[in-house]
């Protein structure tokens, strides 16, 4: 596996998070991300338990993601005085 080339956690998590956001909560499921990501439909379970577990490392994923931003745009804004 080159660098560049995401885990298939990471595939995981990132398709979930595309299923998410085109299709909301009722679009996430195991086979549709395991088919988003390109792995089997088995690969989910190996390195997740069930659906909670996926949804679980979207959201930390998610946070991690928000917290850059506002970090980001906290660095870039003007100072303000009290």
């Amino acid at each position: 596996m080159t660098r560049d080339t995401p885990s298939t956690r990471d595939a995981l998590i990132e398709a979930g998070l595309s299923l998410l956001i085109e299709g909301g909560p009722e679009g996430l499921t195991l086979r549709r991300a395991a088919a988003r990501a390109g792995v089997s439909h088995a690969a989910p379970a190996h390195h997740f338990n069930g659906l909670p577990g996926l949804q679980t490392a979207i959201a930390t994923r998610a946070f991690a993601l928000f917290t850059v931003t506002m970090i980001s745009h906290r660095d870039a804004a003007e100072p303000t005085r009290l």
